[in-house]
This record gives C-alpha cells, structure tokens and sequence, in this order.
C-alpha cells in the first residue's frame, strides 16, 4: 500500500515505486499492491486534516487513515475478506472538486497530454516581471523575454511542499510577481489535470551555469494563485546528474523539466499559471552562477536570463488533460 500526498515532497516517489512494481513484479505482487494519493502534508499524523495550509479540502479529506490501514493488514495478516482487495488499485483525491475517485493506473490511460505555450501578450491577470499568455496555440514571430537573476535577493518559496512553514496551498503571488508568469485566460469549463506535466524551456543565460524553477498554481477568480506544483534544473545537469556540462553564454538550449504527480480540477472562472524564475527560496540553496560546487560557489555572479516564445523555440508545459465525463475505475468514498 502506497500513501503518497500532493502537498508532500515526495509523491514521485510512490508512484515510481507502484509503476515499477506493475511493470517488473510478479504476478501476485502487481494485484496486491495499492496507491493512495491525498491533498495532506508530509507526516501521517497529519492526513486526517481537511484544511491543508490557507485552504479547506471538505469532509472527504479528512479520512479515516487507521481504519484504511488496518483493513489492508486485516486481509493480509489476518486473511479477513473484507473487500480491499476487490476494489480498483489507485484511490485520488481530486483537488478542486475535492473528491475521492477509483482509478486503475496513475498516470491515467486516458489523459490527453496538451501543449500550453508561454505567449508574448498580455494576460492581464497580474502585475509581473512579465504577464504573459499560457495558450494552446503556438506562438509566432514573438522573440524573448530577458531578466536578472540575482543570487543574493532569491524569489521566495512560498508553500507548496516546502518542510517549514508555510506549508501546503498557499497565495503564491508574492512570488509571481517576482517572476515571469505565463496565464490561461478565464476557463469556460471545468478542466482536470491529473499526472505527471513536463516543462521545455528554451532559455539562454550571459552565465556559464544557473538553475531553472517553474511553478504551477491555480489562480481563484479573486486572483489568489493557489501553489500546486513546483520544480527545478540546474542547467549544467540538463544532460542528467552524472554528467554536468557547462553552459556557453549566449547559447539557446532546450531544458526539459519533469514536474512532480498533480491532480487538481481548474474550474470554471479559475485560471492556469506558470511561472518561471531562477530561485525559490528556501526551498532551495540559490545559484551562485559561477558553475563552481555549492561550497566553493562565491562571489555569486548576477546572471541575465533569457526565456524564448516562439515559432522555432516555442517554450511551453504539457499537461495531462482528463477529459470530462471520460470513464474511470469507478467513484467510491473510504
């Protein structure tokens, strides 16, 4: 039995481990396991808790997580038939609609991975570094946006999955408007995004090394930007961690940023964010931009960053559409 959380550190981690297992297990270790996601903090004493940072999660966060133990090591210590066992495989908490659903798999078979493209107008959504337009349809002719990355005046971290506090859903505009934000215009509809979104930034730097973060967040019609997701690259390590490799100044590449499991229902009249900056702290330890060690990484060096937005370097995120009304595993409360 897999517990996992949307605001802990680690739920990547249990779903790695339940996606390993289904593709590498014995048959009777694939059926026997479970993955259940909730909207909580890190900590088991804490899932029993239905207001998750500033915001309230409903009746159904607030569950029974001993008894939910207890009935699997019923069945499997004690051989009690007691159904567990016949139930779907993966249980999600779907924050937004704040509702419990059955699942088969994680991420789901039928997501419709979308391209969100960072776009030169205006959103009119926030009075940022940069108000741009998250869209799915491409850009054109519409250049890059350039800004300093100072390492000693870092874009703070604001909620999230952070260990200190504040935890959990937070306002995320006292960084927002530090950094540069790319928002959907108001939804129509009712939209789920549920799995595992990916960022392609094409970025250039005046420095040899800097880092990337990228946040995602859910803006409430009262413009409160709702923290959900957030994730970052150092650029020497974008051929992967055993193999840093410098950066030329000036020079365009393409960074692919794989973001941690979501699932939250954007609802109608909310809208998607992305921001991207080069710090979030204290979440993390700022770059210096030398390309030198953690401990040998001073003086810093002010770095100007540069995000591209167009045709031939079209910077975006991919997110995992659930369409609605489509089919799950089936509903059910615990």
């Amino acid at each position: 039995m897999h517990y996992a959380s949307w605001y802990d550190r680690y739920p990547h981690s249990q779903v790695g481990h339940f996606n390993g297992i289904m593709a590498q297990g014995m048959p009777n270790a694939r059926d026997s396991q479970r993955l259940f996601v909730g909207p909580w903090l890190h900590g088991a004493g804490l899932v029993n808790a239905r207001v998750i940072g500033d915001l309230d999660f409903g009746p159904e966060a607030a569950i029974d997580y001993n008894g939910l133990r207890l009935r699997w090591f019923d069945y499997h210590l004690k051989g009690i038939d007691n159904g567990i066992m016949d139930e779907p495989k993966v249980s999600l908490f779907i924050m937004g609609s704040n509702t419990w659903r059955r699942e088969n798999e994680y991420p789901l078979a039928r997501e419709v991975r979308t391209d969100y493209y960072f776009r030169a107008e205006a959103s009119g959504s926030v009075d940022s570094l940069n108000d741009g337009t998250l869209s799915t349809e491409a850009p054109g002719d519409e250049g890059s946006t350039t800004y300093e990355y100072d390492p000693r005046d870092p874009v703070p971290s604001i909620g999230g999955d952070l260990f200190i506090q504040p935890m959990g859903a937070r306002d995320n505009r006292p960084a927002d408007v530090r950094s540069l934000t790319f928002t959907t215009p108001v939804l129509e509809e009712d939209t789920e995004v549920t799995g595992m979104p990916t960022v392609e930034l094409w970025a250039s730097s005046s420095a040899v090394d800097t880092d990337w973060t990228v946040t995602i967040t859910d803006v409430h019609p009262d413009g409160y930007s709702q923290t959900l997701r957030q994730n970052i690259l150092r650029a020497r390590y974008r051929e992967g961690d055993e193999a840093p490799v410098l950066m030329n100044p000036g020079e365009v590449y393409k960074f692919v940023i794989e973001m941690y499991p979501i699932s939250n229902l954007f609802k109608a009249g909310h809208r998607i964010r992305m921001t991207v900056s080069s710090s979030a702290f204290p979440k993390w330890l700022p770059n210096g931009n030398t390309g030198r060690e953690m401990d040998e990484d001073m003086p810093v060096i002010i770095a100007d960053n540069t995000i591209y937005h167009d045709a031939e370097r079209p910077s975006k995120v991919i997110l995992p559409i659930i369409p609605q009304g489509s089919q799950s595993a089936g509903d059910g409360r615990h």
